[in-house]
C-alpha cells in the first residue's frame, strides 16, 4: 500500500487499524489509554471504531467525552445526548453536557436536563449550571433555589463557585463575584467558564490588563469559542491594540463564517481608520450573516445619518428598538435623527419618555434632553432637566456648565454666574465656563472680575494662548490698546505664529491704520501655519488692498495646497480672483467647493455669477439650476432664473421656478416685488401693479419704485406710478436717475409745469447734466426762449454730436428768431437722425422761417412719403398744404 493510500485510509476509515482486525474491547482499552494521556483525537478514532463493532450507549457516551476534550462541541453534544437517550449512565455524561450547553449559551437546554436520577458530585455540577443558566435568563428566585441544592454537596466544586459568582453579580456585588471565580480557578486551572467570565468582569471594571490575561487563557482553553475572541477584540480596541483586534476579527471571519462578530469588529476598525464606507460594508455583512444581529444597527444608523440618508438611519434605529431594549447611544441617535428631520418636539418627547421609564439613564441622557429644550427656547424645561442630572450626579460638570449657561440665557444672571464659577473652580482644565465668565464680565463691564477669570485661564494652562487672548480682550474693552498689544505680543513670543493671537494683533494694528505691521504679523503666522485658512484669507486681503495682489493670490494658493478641501478658503480665494477679474479661475475654485459640499446652494449661486462674468452663459444657467436643485427656495437664484426664463417668453416655466419661494414666503416684500415683475412681463399688468403696491407698502426699494411706475403706466394708472417716483425723490433727493424718469414721465403725461420744476431742480444739483439741460430748454422754448436758448447751448456744448440735443437747440433758436442758425443745427440733427420725422418737421419749419419754402416743401414731402403714421403727420400735411398754395 502506498503512503497516499494509507493517508486516504486514515481519512475514510478513521484509522487504518480497521485493517488490523482489533476487537471492540481492544479499541475501548486503547481509547481509555489515549483519554488518560490527553490524546482526545486518537480516542475519538478508537471509540468510533468500537461503535462500528457494537453501538453501545457507554461507548457513545465516551465518544462524546472525547469529542468534548478535542473541542468538537457540536459532535460532543450530539453523542452525549444520544448516549443518555440510549440508556447510558447520566452521572458520567450529563455534567459535561450541561457544561457544553452553558458554555455555548444554550441556557434553555441546560434547564431542561433531568437531574432526579443524579446524585452527589454529578448532581451538584448540573444543578450549578442550571442555576447559572437561570441567572442568565433573569429568573433569580429559581436560580437561588437551584444554587442552594447544588451547595448541599459539601465538597468544593468549580461549577458551584461559578454559580455563586453569578449569584453575587445578581446582587450587584462584583467584588464577591470575582472572589468566587478565583476559587473556581484555584479548584481547576483549566476551568474555561471561570476564565471567560473573569475576563468579561475585568473588562466591565475597566481593568484592561486583567481582562486580556483572562481572555487569553479562556481562548487557549477553548480556541474555537467565538464569544471570547469577540470580547477580546473589543478589549483590544479599547486598549488601542488595533492590530490585535484585527487579528481576532480576521480569525472570526475566516473560521466562524456564520458568526457576525468578526465583521462587527472589522467595521469598528474601519471607523477607527476613518473609512465609513468600509465600516458600512462590514456592518451590512454582519447583518447578512445574521439578519437579527442588533449591535451593528446603531453604527449603521450613525453612518447613514452622517451621510444625510435619514430614511435608512430611521430604518436601522426602528429595527433596533423593535427587537430589544435601547441604549444611550441608540436613543441619542434617534433624537438626533428627529432633529435632522426638523422634528425637535419628537426628539424631546422621545428622551422625556425614555427617562420616565429609565430614570437610571438620566445621568447620560438628561443633558441631551436639556440641550434640546434650550435649543428651542424652552429655558424652563431645559433648566429643570439639567437640575435632574445634577441631582443624580452632583459632579456632572458638563450638565452644571450647561445649567450655568442656560440660567444666563434665562436672565438669571447671578445664579448662572455662580454655577459657572463653581464649574471653573472645580475643573483643573479649561472649560466653556472659563471662557463664558470672561465674556459675561466684559459685557457687564465688570473688568476686574473679567481680568481675574482670564488670569485663571492663564494659570490653568500657562502655555495655552487663550489666556493671552482673553486678557487682551479685557484690556481692549477697558480702552487700553497698548496693554492689549503687549499681551498679544507676549503670547506670540511664547507661541510664535499662533493664528488667533496673530489675527487679534493684526486687528489692533489695522484699527490704528498700521497695515504694514498687520501684514508683518500675519506673514509670520502664515509662515508658521501655512494651512490656516483664516490667517491666509486675511493676509491675502491685506496684501491685495496694499496693491500686492499677486503675493496675496500666492498665499491663498499655497494654503489651498495644504488644505485643498477647506470650503471657507476656497470661497475666499474665488472672491479674490473675482476681484482681479480672473473669473475663470474663480469658477474653477467654486466648482471644487461644490464637489466638496454638493448640498450647499450658495456655492452654486456664487459659481453662477462667476461663470456669467467669465462669459460662460450656459454654465451660469446650469449653476443656477443646481442652486435650485439644492434649495428650491433660494430667493436670489429663483429670482434670477425666473427672470431669464421670462425674458425668453417662457412665462409658465418662470412662474414654476419661483413658485416654491412664493409658497414659502408669500408676505415678504422681495417675493411680492418679483412676482409683480413676472406678472408684468407676462402681460398681467393689473396684477403687477397691485403686487408692486403691496411690496412698496411694506418696504420702499429703488428698483421696485421704477418697476412699479412702469407697471402702473401699463395698467392705465400713470398717476399712481408718478406718486411712487415723487415719494422716492422726497426721501432721496440726490437720485438723478429717478429724477430723470420722473421728468420723462411728466413730459409724457403733458404735466409740463411740474416737469419744468423737476428739471430746474436737477440743473441746480448738476449743471453739467445734458439731458436735464436739453429737456428744460424744450420746456421753456416758447414762454422763455432766451433762457431756453442758454440751456440748449450748454447741453450742446456738453454733447455736440447728439441729434436730440441739436434738434432742441435748433427749435429753440427758431423761437429766438434766429432761423438761419436754426436751419444749420437742424440739418446737423437730420443728418445724424435721418429717420426721425419730428426732426425733419422741425427742419422744414426752420427752412420756411428762413424763406426757403421750396426746400421746406421738399423735406415735408419726403417725410410724408416715408412715414405713414407719426404724431405730427397732420401738422406736417397742413404746413405742406400752405406751402403749395
Amino acid at each position: 500500500m502506498s503512503w497516499a493510500a494509507l493517508g486516504l485510509c486514515a481519512v475514510t476509515l478513521g484509522a487504518c487499524d480497521a485493517w488490523t482486525g482489533l476487537t471492540e474491547e481492544e479499541y475501548l482499552e486503547r481509547a481509555v489509554s489515549q483519554m488518560e494521556a490527553g490524546d482526545y483525537r486518537g480516542a475519538v478514532i478508537d471509540y468510533r471504531n468500537a461503535l462500528r463493532e457494537r453501538d453501545a450507549p457507554e461507548t457513545r457516551g465516551q465518544l462524546g467525552l472525547a469529542y468534548a476534550g478535542d473541542g468538537e462541541v457540536e459532535a460532543a453534544v450530539n453523542h452525549l445526548s444520544r448516549a443518555m437517550e440510549q440508556g447510558a449512565e447520566p452521572e458520567r455524561y450529563m455534567p459535561t453536557l450541561a457544561r457544553l450547553y452553558h458554555e455555548t449559551g444554550q441556557h434553555g437546554k441546560v434547564r431542561s436536563l433531568e437531574t432526579e436520577t443524579l446524585e452527589g458530585k454529578a448532581r451538584a455540577r448540573v444543578l450549578a449550571y442550571q442555576a447559572a443558566s437561570a441567572y442568565h435568563r433573569g429568573d433569580a428566585d429559581q436560580a437561588g433555589d437551584l444554587l442552594a441544592e447544588a451547595e448541599a454537596f459539601e465538597d468544593p466544586l468549580p461549577e458551584v463557585e461559578l454559580a455563586r459568582s453569578f449569584h453575587a453579580l445578581n446582587a450587584g456585588d462584583q467584588e464577591r463575584a470575582r472572589e468566587h471565580l478565583a476559587e473556581a480557578i484555584a479548584l481547576d486551572r483549566r476551568y474555561y467558564a471561570a476564565w471567560s467570565l473573569k475576563g468579561t468582569l475585568a473588562n466591565a471594571a475597566g481593568d484592561i490588563q486583567a481582562a486580556l490575561e483572562a481572555l487569553d487563557r479562556a481562548i487557549e482553553l477553548r480556541p474555537d469559542y467565538v464569544a471570547d475572541r469577540f470580547t477580546r477584540a473589543w478589549v483590544r480596541l479599547s486598549d488601542s491594540d488595533l492590530a490585535g483586534a484585527r487579528d481576532d476579527a480576521d480569525l472570526l471571519v475566516e473560521h466562524a463564517s456564520d458568526y457576525p462578530g468578526g465583521h462587527h469588529v472589522r467595521g469598528l476598525l474601519a471607523l477607527e481608520d476613518d473609512d465609513p464606507d468600509a465600516a458600512r460594508r462590514h456592518f451590512e455583512q454582519a447583518l447578512a450573516t445574521q439578519r437579527e444581529y442588533r449591535p451593528v444597527r446603531p453604527y449603521l444608523a450613525a453612518i447613514e445619518l452622517d451621510r444625510g440618508n435619514r430614511s435608512q438611519a430611521d430604518h436601522h434605529l426602528n429595527r433596533y428598538h423593535a427587537s430589544g431594549p435601547g441604549t444611550v447611544s441608540s436613543y441619542s441617535l434617534l433624537a438626533r435623527l428627529y432633529v435632522a428631520q426638523d422634528r425637535p418636539r419628537d426628539a424631546q418627547k422621545l428622551l422625556a419618555e425614555v427617562l420616565a421609564d429609565r430614570p437610571d439613564l438620566v445621568g447620560e441622557l438628561g443633558d441631551h434632553l436639556g440641550a434640546l429644550y434650550l435649543d428651542h427656547g424652552d429655558h424652563e424645561l431645559g433648566i429643570a432637566a439639567l437640575r435632574r442630572v445634577i441631582e443624580a450626579d452632583p459632579e456632572a460638570l458638563e450638565a452644571r456648565e450647561m445649567l450655568g449657561l442656560a440660567l444666563l440665557l434665562a436672565g438669571q444672571e447671578e445664579e448662572g454666574l455662580q454655577e459657572l464659577e463653581a464649574v471653573a473652580a472645580d475643573s483643573g482644565g479649561l472649560r466653556t465656563a472659563d471662557l463664558t465668565l470672561v465674556q459675561a464680565h466684559i459685557e457687564a463691564e465688570r473688568f476686574d472680575e473679567a481680568l481675574a477669570a482670564a488670569e485663571r485661564i492663564q494659570d490653568k494652562a500657562p502655555d495655552n494662548p487663550q489666556g493671552y487672548n482673553l486678557q487682551a480682550a479685557v484690556r481692549l474693552a477697558q480702552g487700553d490698546t497698548q496693554e492689549a498689544r503687549r499681551l498679544l505680543g507676549e503670547g506670540l513670543e511664547k507661541v510664535p505664529g499662533h493664528p488667533q493671537l496673530a489675527l487679534n494683533l493684526s486687528s489692533i494694528e489695522l484699527a490704528e491704520d498700521n497695515a504694514d505691521a498687520a501684514i508683518r504679523t500675519l506673514r509670520a503666522a502664515h509662515a508658521q501655519n501655512p494651512g490656516d485658512g483664516r490667517v491666509a484669507a486675511r493676509l491675502a486681503d491685506l496684501l491685495t488692498r496694499a496693491g500686492q495682489t499677486q503675493e496675496g493670490l500666492s498665499v491663498l494658493e499655497e494654503t489651498l495646497e495644504e488644505r485643498p478641501e477647506d470650503l471657507r478658503l476656497l470661497t475666499t480665494a474665488a472672491r479674490s480672483y473675482s476681484d482681479v477679474g480672473e473669473h475663470a479661475k474663480a469658477s474653477e475654485l467654486l466648482e471644487r467647493a461644490t464637489r466638496l459640499s454638493p448640498e450647499t446652494a450658495d456655492l452654486y449661486y456664487l459659481l453662477a455669477g462667476e461663470r456669467e462674468a467669465a462669459g460662460d452663459r450656459d454654465g451660469a444657467v446650469q449653476a443656477l439650476d443646481d442652486t435650485l436643485a439644492a434649495d428650491p427656495e433660494h430667493t436670489a437664484a429663483a429670482r434670477e432664473r425666473s427672470r431669464q426664463l421670462a425674458r425668453a417668453d417662457e412665462h409658465d416655466r418662470a412662474a414654476e421656478v419661483f413658485a416654491p419661494v412664493v409658497e414659502a414666503r408669500p408676505e415678504e416684500p422681495e417675493v411680492m416685488a418679483q412676482s409683480a415683475w413676472l406678472a408684468h412681463r407676462a402681460g398681467r399688468v393689473d396684477e403687477a401693479a397691485k403686487l408692486y403696491g403691496e411690496a412698496l407698502a411694506a418696504r420702499v426699494e429703488r428698483p421696485w419704485v421704477l418697476e412699479a411706475h412702469t407697471a402702473k403706466q401699463a395698467a392705465g394708472d400713470p398717476e399712481a406710478g408718478l406718486a411712487h417716483l415723487r415719494r422716492w425723490l422726497e426721501e432721496h433727493p440726490g437720485d438723478e436717475e429717478v429724477r430723470h424718469v420722473l421728468g420723462s414721465a411728466l413730459l409724457e403725461a403733458e404735466q409740463y409745469e411740474e416737469a419744468r420744476r423737476v428739471y430746474q431742480r436737477q440743473v441746480e444739483w448738476r449743471d453739467d447734466d445734458p439731458v436735464a439741460l436739453n429737456n428744460l430748454a424744450w420746456l421753456l422754448r416758447e414762454e422763455q426762449p432766451a433762457e431756453a436758448l442758454e440751456y440748449a447751448e450748454r447741453a450742446h456744448g456738453l454733447v455736440p454730436e447728439e441729434a436730440t440735443i441739436l434738434d432742441t437747440l435748433g427749435i429753440t433758436l427758431l423761437h429766438n428768431d434766429r432761423a438761419a442758425e436754426a436751419v444749420e443745427r437742424l440739418e446737423q440733427a437730420s443728418h445724424l437722425a435721418p429717420g426721425n420725422p419730428e426732426v425733419q418737421l422741425n427742419l422744414a419749419r426752420a427752412l420756411r422761417a428762413d424763406g426757403r419754402e421750396e426746400q421746406a416743401r421738399g423735406v415735408l414731402e419726403s417725410v410724408l412719403d416715408a412715414h405713414n403714421d407719426f404724431p405730427q403727420r397732420r401738422e406736417a400735411e397742413e404746413i405742406l398744404a400752405e406751402l403749395r398754395r
